[in-house]
């Protein structure tokens, strides 16, 4: 019997459904997607000065030269959806902004254009250098190179900017750069109105892992797969000679050189790789909320948190959650502080501090010395610097974030009052926030 294999038949019912697999893929029933916003709110916080020359530290390559780079303490977050994506530095060493990019999470691919464009649009940088990874197992060339052999690489804008094959090799297509690091070198700033183009330059660090698919939806998390202790296939240990020969090219990008540059330091749970470039790492050891970055000052939350341990349990009482964000730099008010409350566990854990302290606006700054000077001169009748002791008192008790009388009490002492019973606000002001 002659058989046509075009005519329309019915697929056999293994085709389309499976009574083992609950999750196999069924084109006659697909799983609904949900759905992607077509906005994201980019916010970015912290004291952070424009018109610098920009360096991004993206995924595992940022995670990983972080722990070593002496980047000294955090100044700022850039937050998607409320969700932590990026950490800024501004180290003692370089006049660079460093951008830790995605430590915590990764951005859906919708994300990752506003994300970059707003970091962009806040900064203004006059160079940048973003600073990956390139998986070369897939990365297409004439002869195959393993990992530990492969050389870093670079794509740049810069026509005046080379480097020599000993120092790094280009990017060359049709190799394809994917994920945020694209976004940097393609998305413009909204704001921008500089007829001189920004220099951009990607140098890429070898892996011999293959990068997963960004994710649908934006999450956060505090220990992510990504940063677990208990994953190895997204660890890389990268030798001293090849990161900071990656990090002197990056500065070298941003036209900063190498005067001043700190040498870069292995972290002290990877072991030196004699070939000199690039192996896997088992057991990465990592701090809580699922990263170890030495000079983010987590070692100073883990001690200030164990000192409001008092019970010793691990937690500590919510009510004393204004307490210790004041002590490590943060100034919430009472306000902030009573709806941080009023959300809490009665005992909250340090994983859940972390999320506490790292939450939007955060770090916000209390304020300029000037700006508090200025709200006393209203007061000031006399424009001659000076308020009554009284009217202090009044300013500090009924105005604003309001103080007990027990509490402005032991703010003023110490504070001279002239015999005319005036104080002197600008020195007041001074002396406080200085304390």
């Amino acid at each position: 019997m002659d058989v046509d294999p075009l005519a329309d038949t019915v697929p056999p019912r293994y085709a389309i459904e499976s009574d083992e697999e609950e999750d196999e893929f069924n084109p006659l029933h697909p799983n609904p997607s949900p759905p992607t916003p077509t906005q994201y709110d980019v916010k970015i916080v912290g004291d952070l000065q424009s018109g610098k020359p920009l360096e991004v530290a993206s995924g595992d390559a940022g995670r990983y030269w972080a722990r070593g780079a002496q980047l000294g303490e955090q100044i700022g977050a850039v937050y998607v959806d409320k969700v932590q994506i990026g950490l800024l530095f501004t180290p003692t060493w370089t006049s660079a902004t460093v951008l830790i990019s995605e430590p915590f999470a990764r951005l859906p691919l919708p994300a990752m254009h506003p994300y970059a464009a707003a970091v962009l649009d806040a900064l203004s940088p006059t160079s940048l250098a973003v600073l990956d990874t390139y998986p070369t197992p897939t990365y297409a060339t004439d002869v195959r190179i393993p990992a530990h052999d492969a050389p870093v690489r670079y794509l740049t804008t810069d026509e005046g900017l080379s480097f020599s094959d000993e120092e790094a090799k280009p990017f060359e297509p049709p190799n394809l750069v994917a994920a945020t690091s694209a976004a940097f070198l393609t998305s413009s700033s909204p704001s921008s109105s500089s007829s001189t183009p920004l220099t951009r330059t990607l140098i890429l660090l070898p892996t011999p892992h293959i990068p997963p698919s960004p994710p649908r939806t934006l999450s956060a998390s505090s220990s992510t797969s990504a940063l677990s202790q208990d994953n190895d296939d997204d660890d890389v240990d990268w030798s001293t000679q090849l990161v900071n020969s990656a990090q002197r090219l990056l500065f070298r990008a941003i036209g900063k050189g190498e005067d001043g540059m700190r040498e870069w330091v292995k972290p002290s749970n990877s072991k030196e790789d004699v070939t000199g470039g690039v192996k896997r790492r088992k057991g990465a050891e990592v701090g809580e909320g699922g990263i170890n970055l030495h000079n983010i000052q987590y070692n100073e939350y883990k001690e200030a948190f164990a000192l409001f341990d008092k019970r010793g349990t691990g937690a500590v009482p919510r009510e004393t959650l204004g307490d210790l964000l004041r002590a490590l730099g943060q100034n919430p008010t009472q306000a902030e502080v009573a709806e941080i409350v009023a959300a809490a566990p009665r005992d909250v854990d340090y994983k859940t501090f972390l999320t506490i302290l790292n939450r939007p606006d955060g770090f916000k700054p209390a304020g300029t010395p000037e700006e508090f000077i200025r709200g006393f001169q209203v007061f000031d009748k006399e424009g001659n610097g000076f308020i009554g002791a009284g009217e202090l008192r009044y300013v500090l008790t009924q105005l604003g974030e309001k103080m007990t009388d027990e509490e402005v009490d032991e703010l003023l002492k110490g504070v001279q009052v002239g015999a005319d019973g005036n104080v002197n606000y600008e020195s007041f002001v001074r002396t406080i926030l200085s304390q």
